[in-house]
């Protein structure tokens, strides 16, 4: 494949050497759930967990574990803005999709860091974390139709 024509994000070559780090101790973890907050952020390319709570308060006026709760507890009641946060994160922002540190491209990874970073994601998969981003999709896609049929 040739790569000078795509975005330098998409060429990268392998993990930066933090990143590794992370990956490595994260895989190492014989419980899922020692992994802390801030490492699953920095897994997933979002910000410390204070300076996403920070950004979910500026936008939405509530932290990250709460919105989650509200996801879990009352997802019809979701704004558009909640649900981009659920689906793209704190730093997301309509106008810049961008903004932020652009996520690990498994795809670019030589073979050994690809296996470690698909064994880190596997590891952090879990029921609870999928049944939030689906019902954030769902509301999500509701938005959507409602804009289609305005239009």
């Amino acid at each position: 494949m040739d790569t000078s024509k795509l975005p330098p994000e998409r060429h990268r070559t392998g993990m930066k050497a933090e990143e590794k780090v992370v990956y490595l101790r994260v895989a190492a973890a014989a419980d899922p759930a020692s992994v802390t907050r801030a490492e699953k952020n920095q897994i997933f390319g979002q910000p410390p967990p204070d300076e996403e709570d920070r950004l979910c308060q500026e936008k939405i006026g509530i932290t990250m574990e709460e919105l989650k709760r509200k996801v879990m507890s009352d997802p019809e009641t979701l704004t558009e803005d909640e649900c981009d946060i659920i689906l793209f994160g704190a730093t997301y922002e309509w106008n810049r999709p961008r903004i932020g540190r652009p996520p690990l491209r498994m795809a670019f990874l030589p073979d050994e860091e690809y296996r470690l970073a698909s064994q880190v994601h596997e590891l952090l998969a879990n029921d609870y974390d999928d049944e939030i981003s689906r019902r954030a999709e769902l509301r999500a896609k509701a938005f959507e139709i409602v804009k289609k049929r305005a239009s």
